[in-house]
């Protein structure tokens, strides 16, 4: 039987689509995990309204973007378990498409079919971003003037969604989330570049488009002026702190120095919740407690109505411990 199915594209990576494909991507996928139906009809007048563009504009990139999204090839590996005790298991990789047929575009929607293969991919990496619901807001940054705001904010939801209240490294979001933001690389074989101008000023403005558009809630002060308006992001360090003087100073023009640095952020509207292996923890924890307080089998109906309130005991608290982390984060 399958033990175990890794999905990835080909080459381990995402395809780097321009934000418009992806945005398209993230919006067949979300209609799928809401109706469960391979059949897809997709409305191009509510991708325009969660964009926040005219319907013209849009429909002009669908065509565009749904030629793209055809061409895109998709590997994920099954290892299925050996028939016998001393067999290797086997690996066995697929490669998928998106779509079974061309979709078409009628009465100003997309109607489209997705492969029984890539939807089989979808739910084996399903514990990521593949399967998640991104805000509205992250629909209307623009992408014209800021083609990195969409990449950013789409990793600053993933990792919301697994760590309520994230303090993230720089690191982790430069470059791999910053496609149009210059390299280490790109920058040596510029002339006399500015790093400051070329970087830290593109990040930045980046990240204050997604406060524009609502994703971000403003609710973080200026270390140096709390009487300035409040941003929906600012640097710090590992815990959170402010930066010092010297390191500010220093990331201004020293890539590997602002490289090091942290952001704290905060999404608009968003209600915490637990991930799924938070929730498996605590229900093993309610198990135990149970078995501890009880000792008695687990298979009646009242032993498990005890078990599913401690549970709920148990969620409750999580949740009210990660809202306190993610207000003391916001000082």
């Amino acid at each position: 039987g399958i033990r175990n199915i890794e999905f990835k594209t080909i080459g381990g990576k995402e395809p780097k689509l321009r934000a418009q494909a992806q945005k398209l991507r993230d919006f067949i996928i979300s209609i799928y995990t809401e109706s469960g139906n391979r059949k897809i009809i997709a409305s191009i007048d509510e991708l325009a309204a969660r964009e926040g563009r005219p319907y013209k504009k849009v429909r002009a990139d669908v065509g565009e973007d749904l030629e793209t999204l055809l061409k895109v090839r998709y590997n994920f590996e099954i290892q299925a378990e050996g028939t016998g005790k001393r067999e290797r298991p086997i690996k066995k990789v697929i490669r998928t498409m998106i779509f079974d047929t061309e979709p078409e575009i009628s009465n100003r929607c997309i109607v489209a079919t997705l492969s029984q293969s890539f939807i089989d991919g979808l739910y084996a990496y399903g514990s990521t971003h593949w399967l998640m619901h991104y805000p509205d807001a992250l629909y209307k940054t623009n992408d014209q003037y800021f083609p990195n705001a969409f990449f950013i904010g789409r990793f600053l939801c993933e990792q919301w969604r697994q760590h309520a209240g994230r303090i993230l490294r720089v690191s982790s979001i430069y470059p791999e989330h910053t496609p149009k933001i210059p390299t280490r690389e790109q920058l040596a074989k510029m002339q006399r570049p500015s790093v400051y101008r070329e970087v830290m000023a593109r990040f930045s403005a980046n990240m204050d488009e997604l406060a524009r558009c609502g994703l971000l809630d403003a609710v973080f002060l200026d270390d140096k002026d709390p009487d300035k308006p409040p941003t929906g992001w600012k640097y710090c360090n590992k815990g959170g702190a402010p930066l010092t003087d010297p390191d500010r100073r220093e990331g201004l023009y020293k890539l590997e120095t602002w490289q090091n640095y942290y952001i704290k952020y905060q999404l608009k509207d968003v209600p915490v919740t637990l991930t799924k292996a938070e929730e498996r923890q605590l229900m093993k924890q309610a198990k135990e407690d149970f078995k501890a307080n009880y000792g008695l089998p687990l298979r009646d109906k009242e032993s498990k109505e005890i078990i599913n309130r401690k549970y709920e005991e148990l969620k409750a608290a999580a949740i009210a411990e990660k809202e306190a982390a993610q207000k003391a984060l916001r000082k």
